[in-house]
């Protein structure tokens, strides 16, 4: 049994612009217990940082400090991730949740037969999940929808979208975010059309 957190960036549909994506990150432990000491360190970087208890690490409106405490903190941890991401362009509906939730499961059947996944509130791309693991080879998948800010590990999974987001998108500073995961297990699934 694996466990998974998930979160997106992006929204679905045509670009507004040339360098818009839709990317979705599914972070897996192999095991609670690597999920567990993932959890524990976010509640120590809290207690480090001295920030409230109940802070949310939320990539997007973190200050630097925090930003590089997560960034040093994923990489110290043990986990896999398996990021879609597709590039919209102008004139097709191609990034659509049901196609980024199928290429997902599709590369997600090659690392597991069981798995428990959360995820925070989507309620189009959670249908769209639930239905693609209804439809492929997996034995058992459990989906579930958090609140973010009450779960340390989808907040983990929204700093890793956000990292495969300024890569895809190549930001500024993007390989400075990239770099904690240089040494852990990858898929990028990139679709640009």
């Amino acid at each position: 049994m694996k466990y998974g957190f998930v979160d997106e960036s992006g929204s679905p549909g045509v670009a507004v612009n040339s360098n818009d994506f839709l990317i979705v990150s599914l972070v897996l432990f192999d095991a609670r217990d690597d999920a567990d000491k993932c959890s524990d360190a976010m509640n120590g970087l809290r207690t480090k940082l001295r920030l409230k208890r109940d802070y949310e690490f939320h990539c997007s409106r973190n200050a630097s400090i925090a930003k590089a405490g997560m960034l040093q903190l994923i990489s110290r941890q043990s986990f896999s991730v398996i990021t879609v991401s597709i590039k919209k362009n102008q004139t097709k509906r191609t990034a659509s949740y049901a196609r980024i939730a199928q290429l997902l499961i599709q590369q997600l059947e090659q690392f597991t037969e069981e798995i428990e996944v959360k995820m925070d509130s989507n309620p189009i791309l959670y249908k769209e999940l639930k239905r693609a693991s209804r439809a492929s080879k997996l034995k058992y998948a459990s989906l579930k929808q958090v609140k973010s800010h009450t779960d340390n590990l989808v907040q983990f999974a929204d700093y890793i979208v956000n990292i495969f987001a300024k890569k895809m998108k190549v930001v500024e500073r993007s390989s400075e975010f990239y770099r904690p995961l240089l040494k852990k297990r990858v898929v990028l699934v990139d679709v640009r059309e």
